[in-house]
């Protein structure tokens, strides 16, 4: 018997939004169209969405509750599904939005190569929605 997995929802469509992230700042390389504001400061993004990804991560610790069985009216302990969501996600995108941070906030370092790493990080999240 074949056990068919869900598509994991949260990571296909954060990593498409990755992916459209990291096509607009690579198309605004040549065209400068955003504000500089966002220029500067769109690796916060990235940094939001790893600290977002560890809260959730340490919200679903608590797995277990206990109450009635509506069905049966017994006394049950149940355990919620663990969140699909693992540490390296968090930490990758908290080490990749900073490393971006730095890149565009130190026009010395001549580092262009942040929307190719969100690009990247947006593909690896569509690839993981559907292991």
């Amino acid at each position: 018997m074949i056990q068919r997995r869900s598509i994991s929802w949260g990571s296909l469509i954060g990593g498409l939004g990755l992916i459209m992230l990291g096509l607009v700042l690579l198309i605004d390389r040549s065209d400068n169209f955003l504000p500089d504001f966002i220029q500067r400061y769109w690796a916060i993004l990235l940094i939001a969405s790893g600290v977002w990804n560890m809260i959730t991560r340490l919200r679903f610790k608590e797995d277990a509750w206990a109450g009635m069985d509506y069905g049966t009216g017994l006394y049950v302990i149940r355990h919620r599904r663990q969140q699909r969501t693992r540490w390296w996600v968090a930490i990758v995108l908290l080490i990749a939005g900073a490393f971006c941070l730095w890149a565009s906030l130190t026009p010395s370092a001549n580092i262009a190569a942040g929307p190719i790493i969100t690009i990247i990080l947006g593909t690896l999240f569509v690839l993981r929605s559907f292991l």
